[in-house]
């Protein structure tokens, strides 16, 4: 008797604290999302505001420069703002703009939680949980792909690589402020610099083909960013009936010109002297010759080039571009551009030593402290 009664208190208080706990949850909930209501209102009414200011501004600009208020295109605007505020500022960020609110005023976030208050993100105790979790599923996508190679040891079965050679190891990540843009959330220099080291470690995986898909998401594609670019086609000479091309390069302060033909026998003049005359270091000359080996053109094209500037491997770099910009508008496209875009031999290094600091004594270098 004292047992079902007890029993029976039990369950009763147990069913109370259930109620309890689901009523506190609906509580939470509703105020996330009366929460959630109130910011979407001021979100508008902060938007309509401005909206209405940008609209003001934008009829006495118009005015101001004698057009029509109802064809003031944006680029109108921007051209009036640069004539009538000039400024000298390097930095064009801190320069005076006019631009619509949309561009300038912050997106505003959607509902994190469902009607139950519960969040759609499983990092939604962090700080940047978008983030996080395209960090946490990078994690997963290499523990997969190790516990592939481990299977594929244990159950001594060939690991499966891609048919066609495909090679995801690429620096075309996109840029800090585009991933901020496509997860909606400021990061700092830090966490965009582990984020670019674990794509890197993803995407140079023996079997990174299988997390292609992901790996997508945040590449810039070499058709996309090579489609501008517009080589040449070679010329022909009347008298030996070769085809050639004439390309520039440049490093720094050092500057190359290179005269390809084709078809030819291997020869290679600098400055009218040999290679091994003009660059006595083998890495330099590696260096020269790595376009041709990509193309498999070595001793199959002869090139005459000239050099001027300082710097033996500032010089050999420029005469590599120039050397791989011959190769790229003188060969097919599978065989010459996008060979060797892939390798990086079409891209410019931009770099330049940096000036002295004042109040420094080198670049980077600061003076040394001293408590005494």
């Amino acid at each position: 008797m004292f047992g079902l009664r007890r029993h029976v208190l039990t369950s009763t208080c147990k069913s109370v604290k259930v109620t309890r706990i689901a009523l506190l949850g609906t509580r939470n909930s509703v105020s996330s999302i009366k929460g959630y209501l109130k910011n979407i209102e001021k979100n508008e009414i902060t938007h309509s505001i401005e909206k209405k200011e940008y609209e003001s501004g934008r009829r006495q600009l118009a005015q101001i420069m004698g057009y029509d208020p109802a064809h003031f295109s944006p680029e109108q605007v921007n051209d009036a703002i640069e004539y009538l505020l000039p400024s000298s500022l390097f930095t064009k960020r801190a320069r005076p703009t006019f631009k619509e609110p949309h561009l300038v005023l912050p997106p505003q976030k959607k509902l994190q939680c469902d009607v139950n208050g519960r969040p759609f993100n499983s990092f939604f105790y962090t700080t940047h949980q978008n983030f996080f979790k395209i960090m946490h599923e990078t994690v997963y996508k290499l523990e997969e792909l190790r516990l592939q190679i481990d299977r594929s040891y244990f159950e001594k079965t060939p690991i499966k690589l891609p048919p066609d050679g495909t090679c995801l190891t690429s620096d075309d990540w996109v840029t800090k402020s585009e991933l901020m843009e496509m997860i909606n959330e400021t990061l700092t220099d830090s966490q965009y610099e582990q984020w670019i080291v674990l794509m890197k470690r993803l995407s140079e995986h023996p079997l990174s083909y299988m997390a292609e898909e992901f790996l997508q998401r945040f590449r810039v594609r070499h058709n996309d960013a090579i489609s501008d670019t517009e080589f040449p086609e070679p010329c022909v000479d009347l008298v030996t009936n070769q085809k050639y091309i004439r390309a520039f390069g440049q490093k720094k302060n050092a500057f190359a010109e290179a005269t390809l033909y084709m078809p030819g026998t291997g020869g290679f003049t600098v400055n009218g002297k040999r290679l091994l005359e003009v660059f006595s270091e083998l890495g330099n000359r590696e260096q020269i010759m790595f376009p041709l080996q990509q193309t498999n053109t070595l001793g199959k094209v002869d090139v005459i080039a000239t050099v001027d500037g300082v710097g033996s491997s500032s010089l050999a770099n420029a005469l590599r571009l120039a050397l791989a910009r011959c190769l790229a508008s003188m060969l097919p496209i599978d065989q010459g551009k996008n060979r060797l875009t892939v390798t990086g031999l079409l891209t410019q290094d931009n770099r330049f030593a940096e000036r002295k600091q004042p109040g420094q004594k080198k670049a980077r270098k600061k003076p040394i402290w001293k408590a005494r």
